[in-house]
């Protein structure tokens, strides 16, 4: 059972690590992100990414494309935190379809964190893959945005 979110618990302990920007290109929620993340850090990125998914009609499809750099290596309650907010996020009044990670082959501890993303997103209902390229992420999301686009035709 992962921890509550922590933006309803205490203020952080520590300065957050890691950075992130989010904006929406129709609807694709783009990031660009940079680990490490501590805890503070996950946390402050939860709350940048539920604050810009409340300005997204409720019931709208929406697919996440993150551009991630530096290292994934985080601590494990930084995952945690990671987990709850995805719960969270997948839980409220828009439809994740999916999202995907574009990650250089630089990107520190991708082999061993990808697995861990795949298992959280998989857990919360929503698909998940990563790309080395930009372009073909975008591919991927709209193709993922025309399917559920087609299923809603037919009702």
């Amino acid at each position: 059972m992962s921890p509550p979110f922590k933006g309803d618990g205490p203020e952080p302990r520590f300065r957050p690590h890691g950075s992130s920007e989010f904006h929406a290109e129709g609807a694709i929620v783009r990031i660009s992100a940079e680990g490490p993340f501590n805890v503070e850090g996950v946390d402050e990125f939860s709350r940048k990414m539920l604050a810009l998914l409340a300005e997204i009609p409720a019931g709208q499809a929406v697919v996440i494309l993150a551009e991630i750099r530096g290292t994934l290596i985080s601590p494990a309650d930084a995952w945690e935190v990671f987990e709850a907010h995805s719960r969270r996020a997948q839980a409220g009044s828009l439809r994740i379809l999916g999202s995907a990670w574009v990650l250089a082959p630089d990107v520190e501890g991708r082999n061993f964190f990808v697995p861990k993303a795949r298992q959280i997103f998989a857990q919360v209902g929503r698909q998940f893959e990563v790309f080395e390229d930009v372009e073909e992420a975008k591919r991927w999301a709209e193709k993922l945005l025309d399917t559920a686009a087609l299923g809603d035709s037919k009702l």
